[in-house]
């Protein structure tokens, strides 16, 4: 069989080789070129392997690419008389595959140009410094119960000892090995935990294929389940594809209710909607409809009682005082990060390379996007979700929106009542910051994650205490000074005394003059309400 794969403006061919190579390959040669990040470089490609497939055999393949490059030229398969490779990319996805992962698949020259120096690739392998050794390489392996297509705690119990008896036929090990071990998430109701040594064979499952298990880390699944959601509901997720997340919302909306979900690009709302149905059902008779191929604006299908509308457009372009729009009362925000929490970002010594122009970048557009989700008219809870470690992206997203003019009537709740942050991570001294979960791989052994849930409040937002920077001395001094975010518009100021007592001056953009002895005056100055509190006497 002869397979011709379009390489660089010119034909290459590839005899007996496995699709699912070339098609990573291609994409590890995009991010050696350094054109885009692995999530463009996989939907600027027309895959016949499955996306998620294709995705963590790249995700490996690049984890360990300088000690895969170093052994394959050390052997003479990329240089010298020997080189059988004309693409690094396919040479390293099928490195991977041989020495580190569940061993080469097809066959043809290549594969045969391997095997023949597997041994001296191993060696060369070994030698290497610490392959795999961070934290994030070893984090296990989350399966989610689909509870759409498993309904019953009976039903479940079953797909778990079939889910046991499956890895031990796939993987070849011994019944007592620890990799087949299937145990229940002690965070994420109806999620397990499987060994990281599992992680090959999951893909080749029929109840991984069949949607009845989700390959979903735990991290992905608190975004949905932090929301709150009850039968009934409107949900809007704004950044949807590829669809795991929404299909959980789906589920947890328990079989009534309303999901728009949104991708503005056609090829990732193509690998949404197949998503979807994959894995909520499709309960309407009509024509699947492929964005990708013949784009549609919306398209409808049902999950049992929940309409499910996957809107092909940019969300902020959505008008939220129009329906379906204005009925919307949970919104999930996920949008693009520069995903430093995820693996690729920390193995090979990665972590921290996003430039600060580009931090910027994404935290103004992160603030636009939740600024939107905030101005719909019936929205309850928002929750706002990154897979970002960094600040800028994060609680600073949060503070800058809860700040602008004018200002939104949102509180940040309680996320998760039973998650417990990192006790060890630096302190932030805003209150809220408490309410919101931080996912740290060496604690919670998931991938770096951001959550916070704001819901709307009739009553006027708690105080939080105005930071040391923004007064003129750099500190508080003998008053404890709140600035609270108010609705209301500002009120004239009035002259008032320089020459009471025991009162001390402060900004006067954001800080009123301190009142007598004994007294608590609030004052409401460029719409911000300050409170000020004398302390008691010593």
């Amino acid at each position: 069989q002869t397979l011709l794969a379009w390489k660089w403006g010119v034909f290459a061919v590839f005899r007996g080789m496995s699709t699912l190579y070339i098609e990573a390959g291609r994409v590890v040669d995009e991010l050696l070129r350094r054109r885009c990040g692995l999530k463009q470089a996989l939907y600027r490609q027309t895959l016949a392997s499955p996306v998620p497939v294709v995705c963590k055999l790249v995700t490996a393949a690049w984890h360990q690419r300088k000690a895969l490059r170093t052994a394959l030229t050390q052997a003479e398969l990329l240089t010298g008389s020997d080189a059988a490779f004309d693409s690094v990319g396919v040479a390293l996805v099928m490195a991977y595959d041989l020495l580190l992962g569940r061993g080469l698949r097809g066959g043809g020259r290549l594969r045969k140009a391997l095997v023949s120096k597997k041994a001296q690739l191993q060696a060369v392998l070994e030698s290497q410094p610490a392959v795999g050794a961070s934290v994030l390489s070893s984090l296990p392996r989350y399966v989610r119960v689909n509870c759409i297509r498993v309904k019953t705690q009976k039903a479940r119990q079953l797909l778990r000892q079939r889910l046991a008896r499956n890895l031990l036929r796939v993987s070849g090990l011994d019944s007592s090995d620890e990799a087949l071990k299937v145990e229940e998430d002690e965070v994420v109701p109806n999620l397990w935990v499987l060994h990281p040594r599992s992680k090959p064979w999951l893909h080749d499952l029929d109840d991984v294929r069949d949607g009845k298990l989700v390959l979903q880390d735990r991290s992905s699944c608190l975004a949905a389940l932090a929301a709150g959601l009850a039968p009934g509901k409107c949900v809007v997720d704004t950044c949807a594809a590829p669809g795991s997340k929404t299909a959980h919302a789906v589920e947890l909306l328990g079989g009534r209710g309303r999901m728009l979900a949104f991708e503005r690009n056609p090829q990732r709302a193509a690998t949404l909607v197949s998503r979807l149905r994959s894995l909520a059902g499709d309960t309407v008779a009509e024509p699947s409809t492929d964005p990708s191929v013949s784009p549609a604006s919306v398209i409808r299908f049902r999950s049992g009682n929940v309409d499910i509308e996957v809107h092909v457009e940019d969300f902020l372009a959505s008008d939220p005082s129009q329906p379906p729009f204005s009925d919307a009362q949970v919104l999930i925000v996920d949008p693009s990060c520069s995903g430093s929490g995820l693996p690729e970002h920390h193995l090979g010594g990665e972590t921290g390379r996003c430039s600060a122009a580009r931090l910027r970048q994404l935290a103004g557009f992160q603030r636009r996007i939740l600024a939107h989700a905030l101005s719909f008219p019936k929205a309850e809870t928002v929750v706002y979700s990154t897979c970002s470690t960094h600040r800028e992206e994060n609680e600073e997203v949060v503070a800058a929106v809860l700040g602008a003019e004018p200002r939104p009537s949102f509180v940040v709740a309680q996320a998760l009542p039973w998650w417990r942050n990192d006790p060890e991570r630096d302190r932030d001294p805003r209150d809220w910051v408490d309410n919101c979960v931080r996912c740290d791989p060496r604690v919670h052994r998931c991938r770096g994650f951001f959550l916070c849930r704001l819901d709307r409040s009739e009553e006027e937002p708690p105080a939080l205490v105005l930071p040391a920077r923004l007064h003129p001395e750099g500190r508080v001094g003998r008053q404890q000074v709140k600035k609270v975010v108010g609705d209301q518009p500002a009120k004239p100021r009035k002259k008032r005394s320089r020459s009471k007592a025991g009162a001390s001056m402060v900004d006067a953009a954001a800080v009123t003059q301190a009142q007598p002895q004994g007294a608590t005056k609030k004052r409401k100055t460029a719409g911000i309400r300050i409170a000020l509190v004398p302390q008691a006497k010593r």
